[in-house]
């Protein structure tokens, strides 16, 4: 059955699960790749084409002048409409207050209600085979009233304008729809139309994430209903409030109080004796080890003292898979000194060998550089990456675990590993000729994987030979954003950040248009942010 599926993009990620679920069907969504002529002329295609319409009700989407738009088409047309609540605090619609809609406001972990979707749309499958044969229902869209874009025959004053009214409201979706309209207008010189559209990008990628706490924190808030998994919930809040202290608009912290106040403290043996905490008080008189790279940019990662373990026999050793990393050697500027860079980003492969190794992930010896860190480990493991393969970027990683990787290789390799500030990354990707592009100052889709490349997930670290930077290095456009070391400008005091200070990601991803993957593009995210399109690589400086 052919599936339409028209949402709001700040909920994107759910439209993708919903279209995971609806798999066996032909389910087509908006990418939201283009705008214009071209892209309304595939929505109008495509409503032809469906046989069910799904509106994923969200207050994003109600709002929305787009999925309303496509949604009355749809309603013309005659098409078997089901609409999908994912928001409890969406108000519906007038002309859906009567319709039975499907309620996943829950999340996809409601069996019940995935199963009252998945029955709905069996039902919907089989009228629409009980009515094979019979004449045809559904009438052309372009049969229709004249319907076109919201935004086309617009003069580009109009368009400005009500784009900066959209950004104002928060709608930050239909403030890019209307900026890329305009500036394919071309009417005004000076009009920064990169930074516009960058602007309300930023925005668009803030919602995401808020909407993304604001829904783990409503299935918490549903396990703390229930005395059954009340105790479970407070511990998952628990964690929850670790990285988020502010976000409490249910109170679930006094409901927990009782519950907490129960439990027993969890403490976790060390399997190896740190000296010094991150307040650098203490000693055992052990022997001083560096594992990762000291007080980079300001004192943002510090060195940690470590007790060597007593050496084993051969036998006793474990088997322990070392990643071998291929270098290239970047030369200072006067900004930067000297260092080498890893080639490509760091793959599954050499992620795994970290979550493998016996002394990797799970000793909390690489954790103890931070405070924010250490709790943050307390209460984490490893994710499985979102896509699978050896030789592609290793994603779903957070700051935290990109420095905490960087510590134990260089003690595996006994030398000087760390995360890139965003002088050395630049340095690396840009060259003596300061490139806009690693490769050069025109863009190229053949030359990385970004939005325009249209793969829409990560590809192997070694795909992308032409887009190799002045000094050899890799993938460094597009695939995955990658941490560096750096807070946000503003979230410093003094020389020392804020140790849960947002950081700087650099690069792009497969997800970003080919702006953000500009060398000079800054981006910044909490360092306990974790998603399927940011990795890192890292930089081994000379003893």
């Amino acid at each position: 059955m052919r599936i339409f599926v028209s949402y709001a993009r700040v909920d994107k990620p759910v439209c993708h699960q919903v279209a995971q679920l609806l798999n066996i069907h032909e389910v087509w969504f908006d990418q939201r790749l283009y705008a214009g002529q071209n892209w309304w002329r595939e929505i109008l295609d495509r409503l032809n084409w469906c046989e069910v319409f799904i509106y994923l009700l969200s207050p994003e989407s109600v709002s929305s002048t787009y999925c309303r738009r496509e949604f009355q088409i749809a309603v013309a047309s005659n098409k078997a409409i089901l609409p999908v609540l994912i928001d409890d605090k969406t108000p519906l619609p007038e002309e859906l207050r009567e319709v039975q809609y499907a309620d996943l406001s829950k999340g996809l972990n409601d069996t019940s209600a995935v199963s009252s979707l998945l029955n709905s749309v069996y039902m919907m499958e089989k009228k629409l085979a009980s009515e094979n044969g019979r004449a045809e229902t559904y009438i052309d869209v372009t049969q229709v009233e004249k319907i076109t874009s919201p935004i086309i025959n617009n003069n580009p004053d109009s368009l400005v304008a009500r784009a900066v009214e959209s950004m104002e409201k928060g709608k930050f979706d239909e403030a890019l729809f209307l900026l890329k309209q305009a500036r394919e207008k071309e009417t005004y010189r000076y009009v920064p139309w990169d930074d516009l559209i960058a602007a309300a990008e930023d925005g668009l990628e803030r919602q995401m994430q808020q909407k993304a706490i604001a829904r783990e924190y409503n299935t918490i808030a549903e396990l703390i209903s229930r005395k059954v998994t009340r105790k479970i919930g407070c511990q998952a809040f628990q964690a929850f409030r670790r990285e988020h202290p502010d976000y409490d608009p249910r109170n679930l912290n006094r409901h927990c109080m009782a519950e907490q106040s129960n439990q027993s403290t969890l403490v976790i043996p060390p399997t190896e004796k740190t000296v010094r905490s991150d307040s650098g008080n203490g000693s055992s008189g052990g022997q001083r080890q560096l594992v990762a790279a000291p007080s980079q940019s300001g004192g943002v990662v510090r060195d940690v003292d470590v007790v060597k373990p007593k050496p084993k026999t051969q036998s006793q050793r474990p088997r322990v898979f070392i990643p071998k990393i291929d270098w290239k050697f970047i030369p200072g500027d006067g900004t930067v000194q000297d260092f080498e860079m890893a080639t490509y980003p760091i793959t599954n492969l050499q992620f795994e060998a970290f979550i493998r190794d016996p002394v990797g992930y799970r000793s909390m010896r690489w954790w103890q550089w931070s405070s924010h860190a250490r709790i943050w480990r307390q209460s984490h493991r490893p994710r499985y990456p979102r896509f699978k393969g050896d030789n592609r970027p290793r994603e779903n990683v957070t700051w935290y675990e990109a420095v905490a990787f960087c510590y134990w290789l260089g003690a595996r390799l006994g030398q000087r590993i760390a995360l890139p500030t965003q002088a050395q990354w630049r340095r690396a990707a840009m060259g003596d000729d300061g490139y806009i592009y690693p490769w050069g100052n025109t863009f190229d889709r053949e030359y990385c994987n970004s939005r325009e490349s249209r793969i829409h997930a990560t590809t192997d670290v070694t795909r992308y030979p032409n887009g190799s930077s002045p000094f050899g290095v890799l993938d460094m456009a597009g695939n995955i954003w990658e941490w560096c070391v750096d807070p946000a400008p503003n979230q410093r005091d003094g020389a020392h950040p804020n140790e849960a200070a947002q950081r700087a990601v650099l690069g792009g991803s497969f997800f970003t248009n080919h702006r953000k993957c500009r060398s000079t593009y800054d981006f910044y995210i909490i360092p306990n942010y974790y998603y399927g399109t940011i990795g890192f690589r890292v930089i081994r400086l000379p003893d």
